[in-house]
């Protein structure tokens, strides 16, 4: 634990999934010297490593123009919300973005042929059905190939910064407990969303619909090093199959399946996916549960097309539930709910430009840990990861490299080790099950005045009487530890964000704000914190 791992890196990039594999390869593409920091490991991070069935592929020549389709999203997924520079660009580019993936060994056709569907949440035909179970090793493996440094089991747990410039970061190996200290003459974030926020309908911590080590570490230390974040308050689900926590039910929404009650009546017809989970909680109240997907009226050939397409490539296990359970699509109708709130899918984070360039100078994000584009998904990942690792390359040729100082260093190194010297405190599950005790009750579906305050209280006093608490006997707990006062950060940012917003709009509902107020909050809500720990929160036009 008393060695100290000591990098120096143009670049550093922290998290190897899809956005920091993407930004890595372009970032070495243009001469710079790249060091990737993974909390797990290169190729089995992220949401992506057991597959993807769709991705976000503007085709020229298509029948829909290019503006029409970047608008369809701007109305019908952001509503008018969004980053409409990022959410351009993306669409922009997504076409040379797929080919390169392409050449990376990226299988994108099913016996030769491109499959284009309309997805079920945006109605645009510009959504490609792909065999997508090698986009993370595709990536990786060509991470490798430019020399890249790589560190893997490395927990990146603070940004450094020098005025108002992020030099480097901090943070240790979770098996050896080597304290790593990182200069870098610019930073990449692609360090995911955050799960384990709000609890799972199963109660288990780690029975999540997205990876449960995506604990909002990014969102921490960002937001602890001052850069703005935006849409923080609005975490959502969407349905899944009762039971099985991936993604399930998609392919048989997108060939036409209905969501029904328990009475056979549609149940989601004109209602947008951020709205849900109060919506289902209303038809509940209302004696309606349980809900289905009713994929009876799916014709065999269709519903071979949804396995070999969709299911088999993003959640092949799932053929093997369905079995299990004796399903028959065509008799049979599937029980679904809503899985834990989450944040991710690029609707939440760090408020960024089309290169992904954050508030603070030199550094930048790309991914889930972004904000102002909803349903970015991956193709946005790789399109803004792309940008940002040319921009940041660029960044680094016109910088020095930085002293850290030893202060810092000790003062976060004591912040990281605290737990391990503990012999009696608490353990990171009983913290973070109280945090999502605290979410759920005063942060859900249905938000107020009174219970937002209430919720912000708590989690306050957790953060003040428990954190110098918590415990750990190996550095694997201590990780968990240290993911726990990231999920307390985020928590905090979420109600902080929900007090802000005087009206409701997406999954953001207040009793006391019940209606959505263009006038005056078509706005993103920023959060900043000040150089003395003051929070400074303010609208900011999309």
């Amino acid at each position: 634990m008393e060695h100290i791992k000591e990098i120096e890196s143009d670049v550093l990039i922290i998290g190897g999934a899809i956005a920091g594999c993407s930004a890595a390869i372009k970032a070495s593409q243009s001469g710079a010297k790249v060091t990737i920091a993974e909390k797990s490991a290169l190729g089995r991070c992220g949401c992506a490593p057991w597959g993807l069935d769709h991705i976000w592929w503007y085709t020229p020549g298509s029948e829909m123009s290019l503006d029409d389709v970047i608008d369809a999203h701007m109305e019908r997924l952001c509503k008018k919300l969004g980053n409409k520079g990022v959410l351009a660009t993306m669409w922009r580019e997504s076409f040379e973005r797929a080919k390169d993936l392409e050449k990376l060994g990226v299988e994108f056709k099913f016996n030769g042929k491109y499959h284009w569907r309309t997805h079920h949440h945006l109605g645009v035909y510009n959504s490609l059905i792909y065999a997508g179970r090698n986009l993370t090793s595709a990536l990786a493996n060509e991470v490798l190939r430019c020399n890249v440094n790589v560190l893997n089991r490395s927990m990146i747990t603070s940004l450094i910064v020098d005025g108002n410039a992020v030099i480097g970061a901090i943070g240790f190996n979770t098996r050896s407990g080597e304290f790593i200290v990182i200069k870098s003459k610019t930073t990449i974030l692609a360090s995911g969303g955050a799960t384990r926020l709000y609890p799972s309908p199963t109660n288990r911590l780690f029975s999540t619909f997205a990876p449960p080590n995506d604990t909002g570490d990014g969102y921490s230390m960002a937001f602890r090093a001052g850069a703005q974040l935006i849409n923080m308050e609005f975490p959502m689900a969407h349905p899944t199959t009762k039971g099985f926590r991936p993604s399930s039910t998609g392919g048989f929404k997108n060939a036409g399946a209905p969501v029904i009650d328990a009475y056979g009546n549609p149940l989601e017809a004109g209602i947008d996916r951020s709205e849900t989970s109060r919506l289902h909680k209303k038809a509940s109240e209302e004696g309606r549960y349980p809900f289905y997907v009713d994929p009876t009226g799916i014709s065999e050939e269709k519903y071979a097309e949804i396995c070999i397409t969709s299911i088999k490539n993003e959640v092949p296990m799932y053929l093997d539930f369905l079995q299990y359970k004796g399903f028959d699509h065509r008799r049979d109708i599937v029980e679904i709910e809503d899985h834990e709130w989450d944040l991710r899918d690029g609707r939440s984070g760090l408020l960024i430009d089309e290169d992904g360039r954050t508030s603070l100078e030199g550094l930048f994000a790309a991914g889930d840990c972004t904000g102002g584009v909803f349903d970015a998904e991956s193709m946005g990942a790789i399109v803004i990861a792309w940008r940002a690792g040319e921009s940041a390359a660029g960044f680094a040729r016109k910088k020095v490299m930085h002293t850290i100082s030893v202060n810092i260093i000790e003062k976060e190194k004591k912040r990281i080790f605290g737990p391990i010297e503990q012999k009696e405190g608490v353990s990171w599950v009983e913290v973070n099950m109280g945090l999502q005790k605290i979410m759920r009750e005063y942060v859900g579906e249905i938000r107020h005045q009174a219970g937002l305050e209430r919720g912000l209280e708590n989690i306050l006093e957790l953060k003040e009487n428990f954190v110098t608490k918590l415990m750990a006997k190996d550095f694997h707990e201590l990780m968990r530890c240290l993911e726990v006062q990231s999920l307390l950060d985020t928590g905090e940012m979420v109600i902080r964000a929900a007090l802000a917003r005087k009206e409701s709009r997406f999954s953001h509902f207040r009793t006391d704000y019940s209606t959505t107020d263009d006038e005056n909050w078509l706005k993103f809500v920023v959060l900043e914190r000040q150089p003395n720990g003051d929070i400074k929160i303010f609208k900011k036009a999309p």
